[in-house]
């Protein structure tokens, strides 16, 4: 069985998410999300409680290391890529990989990059896309982007609050509801190839759409979108 993450990233995604250093360490500090940080220097200076209890390191192990040293070596070109475009061309980035835990195995992830104009720091938001890892409420309950989970059928089966903000509709407004409802009509077959593509490749699929929102205006997105399985596919 699969289900379906997407985060949606608003071509000024860092406006979005927060608009200033208070409100983003407000967030931080009230979230139960994996996040981490780096410097200038690609070095880790922030490390939240949870992503500790995800990959076993703590907040002092971490601190002052190479995020680098994290992921696999077979990776390495392809997410330092993924960090230097967010840093330089100040863009909302995405990737599927794999970081090493302190239990000597990895975690299947997708890591979100994502840059803001008040610091010097770029903020990473770890996804498990192994169910075991997720939270037991969904995929994307805590991710800390505006994000939603799909069933089999592309319906919503779950709405974070980030989202709500985003968007305006509640999470009891779009329950249960197809995506393709959600969408302009013309994106739908770019869409379809999306998710078709996310239950084919580990990489995070990607498309820019119009997505609806409570006050019936459109706002331009980009959606990017990652199949989890279970241990039965």
């Amino acid at each position: 069985m699969s289900a379906t993450s997407a985060s949606s990233a608003p071509s000024e995604v860092a406006k979005l998410l927060c608009n200033s250093q208070l409100e983003l360490q407000e967030l931080l500090g009230a979230s139960r999300m994996c996040f981490l940080a780096l410097d200038a220097e690609g070095r880790i200076c922030e490390w939240s409680t949870p992503l500790a209890t995800l990959i076993g390191f703590t907040k002092f192990d971490m601190c002052g290391s190479k995020f680098l040293d994290l992921v696999t070596s077979d990776v390495h070109n392809v997410v330092r890529d993924v960090v230097d475009k967010a840093l330089t061309l100040y863009h909302w980035k995405s990737i599927s990989t794999q970081l090493s835990t302190k239990y000597s195995n990895q975690k299947d992830v997708m890591l979100h990059a994502i840059p803001y104009g008040f610091n010097d720091r770029l903020y990473i938001v770890v996804q498990p896309t192994s169910l075991e890892d997720c939270h037991p409420h969904g995929l994307s309950i805590d991710v800390g982007i505006p994000a939603f989970d799909l069933d089999a059928s592309n319906n919503i089966s779950v709405w974070n609050s980030r989202m709500s903000v985003f968007s305006g509709f509640t999470e009891d407004d779009v329950m249960g509801l197809s995506l393709f409802d959600l969408l302009e009509p013309e994106t739908l077959p770019d869409v379809q190839c999306m998710l078709a593509r996310s239950q084919e490749d580990a990489d995070p699929s990607t498309c820019s759409v119009c997505f609806y929102t409570l006050t019936g205006v459109p706002k331009e997105v980009q959606l990017s979108a990652v199949a989890v399985r279970d241990t039965d596919g």
